[in-house]
């Protein structure tokens, strides 16, 4: 019952909090299922398992983003690492998660952030694309989120505003 009660809570917050229209927005584009599929590196349902705070050097209290450890447990293209780190930086295109989350994740292409000798590649999801929370969904799962297609996860996806 306890987890019960933990998946509730999660949907609960996610639901309030929820991807604003002003986040929606920023996307020029919102590609298709098919598309994101192809031009992704991995498609997985995975856990996350941290979350790290990337403060800002140059703003004192801000922070540029949050790096996640992901879990990949099913994976439906690629070959993931067994821990990926996914960055998601503090702007408009931020793909929020929460630790103990699960989430159907279509990771794109290492790429360049930082300015000058900060620069690093980082993984990312695209909050104009299809990834999602699958705890959100209101309904319990019959089988184990890993025994999913991934037709069968992509169904659970949130209807579009």
């Amino acid at each position: 019952m306890r987890w019960a009660a933990v998946v509730l809570a999660f949907a609960t917050i996610v639901s309030v909090i929820g991807v604003s229209s002003e986040v929606r927005a920023a996307c020029e584009r919102y590609p298709t299922v098919g598309e994101e599929f192809a031009a992704s590196d991995f498609v997985f349902i995975g856990r996350v398992t941290s979350g790290r705070m990337d403060w800002s050097t140059t703003e004192p209290g801000e922070f540029s983003g949050v790096e996640y450890v992901v879990q990949p447990l099913k994976t439906f293209k690629g070959e993931p690492p067994t821990e990926i780190l996914l960055y998601s930086e503090n702007s408009s295109g931020r793909f929020p998660m929460m630790v103990a989350g699960w989430y159907l994740l279509f990771v794109g292409p290492a790429y360049e952030m930082g300015f000058a000798e900060e620069t690093r590649r980082e993984r990312a999801v695209s909050v104009c694309g299809h990834s999602f929370p699958l705890l959100t969904v209101p309904m319990a799962f019959e089988p184990f989120p890993t025994e999913l297609t991934f037709g069968q996860a992509m169904s659970l996806a949130p209807a579009p505003d």
